[in-house]
């Protein structure tokens, strides 16, 4: 039997100071986050690692209660250049892909995004999809757009005076200003996120004309659900959501927090994380609906685990989608459900109790 622990990231501040994150870029607003596996398999290769009792491609449909994930499939992974496995190559195919993929994240993990980004781009060379983004704002998505477009007349202006297309280099390889640009247009903020990580993300939408989603809440709209001003998504709960929930999302938040919080923060804060949720849900129903597109979500490991995050949601507002929900994780202990986890190594870091002890002094 695998054994776990659990790695939690701190939620910056709804109703209070500063909270240090608990991994060392920390996520934005009420995202516990939990990075879990299973031990480290040496020298376990991801395209020869099986995968337990199921096959990726067989991916669930989220119209009904969740699924027993208690022997989910694994995939062990030591190696950040592993090659898209064999079980995921299909995924986003149609017809008979799915229509919502969710990685998750460790959000300070170097391989998670280095694993993330070079599996996406061999999927993008089978198809386009939808690519949707935690770090950024949905209510910002306008600003996106136009950014892009002015990114795209910026290139075509510098590709006239170029040469021809054939020996011409597209802007967008050449610098990452234009995908940071475009990011920050959309509120993605480097004081809390490591932009190295997320650049490669928007330039392979960029790159390869993939529609780009900024899928989540602002920070200072969960700062308003979590102090009870009025927000169309405050209260909004997932079908089925009741007393086992709420009490596992409160447990969320106070482990994510070291157990420091005051008790009368954790209410608040596990509404504003529903509320992340339920956004991000709407934002991939949308981006389905719109593009016909298979979507990606590229978000925290709490917000794509089936049990308590954004698959809850699309259960209730993309009847009988396929859904497909892939956390990476850390060796540890109790794995939350998701319906594959590559398992990586862990990443070194400080002691995230330890920084927050310091910040809340």
């Amino acid at each position: 039997m695998f054994r776990f622990v659990v790695v939690a990231c701190c939620l910056p501040p709804l109703l209070f100071g500063a909270c240090a994150p608990l991994a060392a870029d920390g996520p934005r607003g009420a995202d516990p986050a939990l990075a879990v596996a299973a031990p480290r398999v040496a020298n376990a290769h991801v395209a020869n690692a099986p995968v337990v009792n199921a096959h990726v491609a067989n991916a669930p449909v989220v119209n009904a209660p969740v699924a027993n994930h208690a022997r989910q499939p694994t995939l062990p992974v030591d190696r950040d250049d592993a090659p898209l496995p064999a079980s995921l190559r299909k995924v986003l195919e149609t017809p008979g892909g799915v229509d919502v993929l969710l990685l998750g994240e460790i959000h300070d993990h170097p391989m998670h995004h280095r694993l993330r980004a070079r599996w996406l781009g061999e999927l993008s060379g089978q198809g386009r999809f939808v690519l949707a983004i935690e770090q950024l704002d949905a209510d910002r998505q306008p600003a996106l757009d136009e950014a892009r477009r002015e990114a795209q007349r910026t290139q075509e202006a510098a590709g006239g005076a170029a040469g021809s297309a054939t020996d011409r280099v597209p802007v967008v390889a050449q610098s990452a200003d234009p995908a940071l640009r475009i990011a920050q247009a959309a509120g993605f903020d480097s004081r809390g996120w490591h932009w190295p990580f997320y650049a490669p993300y928007v330039e392979l939408a960029l790159r390869r004309g993939l529609p780009l989603v900024a899928a989540n809440l602002s920070n200072e709209q969960a700062r308003r659900i979590a102090r009870g001003e009025p927000h169309p998504l405050a209260g909004v709960l997932p079908p089925g959501w009741g007393a086992t929930e709420r009490a596992a999302m409160a447990a969320e938040i106070r482990d994510g927090h070291c157990g420091m919080l005051p008790e009368s923060a954790i209410v608040p804060m596990a509404a504003a994380q529903v509320a992340r949720d339920a956004q991000m849900a709407r934002a991939l129903v949308e981006a389905h609906r719109a593009s016909g597109l298979p979507v990606v979500l590229l978000a925290g490991n709490g917000h794509v685990r089936a049990d308590l995050g954004v698959p809850r949601h699309l259960a209730g507002l993309m009847p009988g989608a396929r859904v497909l929900s892939v956390g990476f994780v850390e060796p540890g202990g109790p794995l939350p459900a998701f319906d594959l986890a590559v398992l990586t190594p862990v990443h070194p870091r400080p002691d995230p109790c330890e920084a927050m002890r310091r910040s809340m002094r």
